[in-house]
């Protein structure tokens, strides 16, 4: 009896022995390795998959169907696409659309003025003194820059830093401080003019009021009927003369924001050699006679 239990006690330990030796060198390193392997692969799955989410967030949204508006494009950039059931309300149009601002001739002379009469001023109080003129043309703090940039290209001002306040200092030059003193006395005396027809126009609105007082309901109904219908056929006429401004969006993507090519996305992308942008260049680009700028705040 006891040779027997010592016998079975003996296989037990070697089959134990056995087992263990191999879970040791077989089993457990198989295991250890196919945890290693998904732990990396998981990894680089994660990896990929935030690359992907930042790439698509980054790029907006990729519509497969659409109308596809050729241009230049970044490399490595989605193609834009913009829907064909894609279409903005006139507010929406109006709100997400960048409309490049005008530095002509008019907020140019505008902006001259308003410095003429209060030189020499700070370029950080220049705007306030622009919105306290009744006749502002300019529509934000950016405008104002614009102007004041081609202005000073023109050779209209010059830009000095004050060394006691440490504070841009906008003045009009010498050599065309003339031009400027004759476009604020025209400017002075249009407006003394446009006084005048405004005290005629008020009058003339007052007594066309009084006559629509006058109407009886009926004459009421039949004159905002004519209204509306030449408020329709205005809009329909100006339609037919914007219809790519009504339809498309050149400033923007899908996602509202800015497109800074949408100049070059006016030209054909199989422009190349001589029918290629000559001014493309920055030597064309009058360079500026400092070292550092002037900055309005905001």
């Amino acid at each position: 009896m006891y040779v027997h239990v010592s016998e079975s006690v003996s296989v037990l330990f070697f089959f134990f022995f056995f087992t263990s030796l191999t879970m040791y060198l077989f089993v457990f390193p198989f295991f250890s390795f196919f945890s290693f392997s998904f732990v990396v692969l998981w990894r680089r799955g994660s990896f990929r998959m935030r690359r992907t989410i930042a790439v698509l967030w980054q790029h907006g949204v990729h519509v497969p169907r659409g109308v596809v508006y050729h241009g230049a494009k970044m490399k490595h950039w989605p193609e834009q696409k913009i829907p064909d059931n894609f279409k903005f309300t006139e507010e929406q149009r109006f709100r997400t659309k960048a409309i490049p601002r005008d530095v002509g001739k008019i907020p140019r002379d505008f902006v001259l003025s308003v410095l003429y009469r209060h030189q020499p001023c700070e370029v950080s109080g220049l705007w306030e003194h622009c919105t306290n003129d009744p006749g502002v043309v300019l529509d934000s703090k950016r405008h104002l820059r614009e102007v004041l940039k081609q202005a000073r290209e023109e050779g209209f001002v010059s830009f000095e830093r004050d060394p006691v306040s440490n504070e841009w200092l906008c003045f009009i030059t010498r050599e065309r401080f003339e031009e400027v003193r004759e476009i604020a006395g025209a400017k002075a005396e249009a407006s003394e003019v446009y006084s005048g027809l405004r005290g005629s126009s008020a009058t003339e609105t007052s007594s066309y009021t009084e006559r629509f007082k006058e109407m009886n309901a009926m004459a009421r109904e039949e004159h905002a009927r004519r209204l509306e219908e030449e408020v329709k056929t205005t809009t329909k006429y100006l339609r037919s003369f914007q219809r790519k401004e009504v339809d498309y969006l050149p400033y923007t993507d899908l996602n509202g924001k800015v497109n800074f090519m949408w100049w070059y996305e006016t030209r054909d992308v199989q422009q190349r050699g001589r029918d290629a942008i000559s001014a493309s260049s920055g030597e064309t680009l009058p360079s500026d006679s400092g070292d550092s700028t002037a900055r309005l705040e905001g």
